[in-house]
């Protein structure tokens, strides 16, 4: 009799493993691998979008350390790593319009970037393409006054109606 338990008991055991491993249990599982999923254009776009914002305000901070530098040395080391953030910057938002042409906000930043660098044509082509996306936005209307007033083309008087 008991060596019919123990075969009996063998037969369940070795019925059972099959199910064990199943769910999860004995060994380790292998974890599931799925393949990436690609982005949408738009999806990529904001990726780089913000990639280029997070650049600018590195820029940003370094062209106000500049400005407050009053070592020579210092002050144009500040200088040259905002320039060298603003020109990533505007590399990511150049690939955040080609995914996406229609976002306004890249082609403001493009405008911005390209103005910080001292780009004011191609700031004020790219301002100009924010504002036919979206007319009247604010940011891309500040910004081009700027990019006039860099230009030195600023109205002498104009007409109050």
């Amino acid at each position: 009799m008991t060596t019919r338990l123990r075969l009996l008991s063998a037969c369940v055991l070795v019925a059972a493993i099959p199910s064990a491993w199943a769910n999860g249990g004995g060994a380790a599982s292998m974890p599931e691998i799925r393949a990436p999923r690609e982005q949408t254009p738009q999806e990529q776009a904001k990726v780089l979008y913000n990639q280029g914002v997070h650049d600018v305000k590195k820029a940003d901070k370094y062209q106000t350390s500049s400005a407050q530098q009053t070592n020579a040395d210092k002050k144009a080391r500040a200088l040259h790593e905002a320039q060298e953030y603003y020109s990533s910057a505007l590399a990511r938002f150049q690939q955040a319009v080609q995914s996406d042409p229609r976002s306004h906000e890249a082609w403001n930043y493009v405008g911005y970037t390209n103005r910080k660098l001292g780009n004011y044509d191609a700031a004020l082509t790219a301002y100009q393409q924010a504002l036919t996306l979206k007319p009247g936005y604010p940011d891309a209307l500040e910004y081009r006054g700027e990019a006039f007033l860099g230009l030195n083309r600023v109205a002498v008087g104009y007409v109050v109606v």
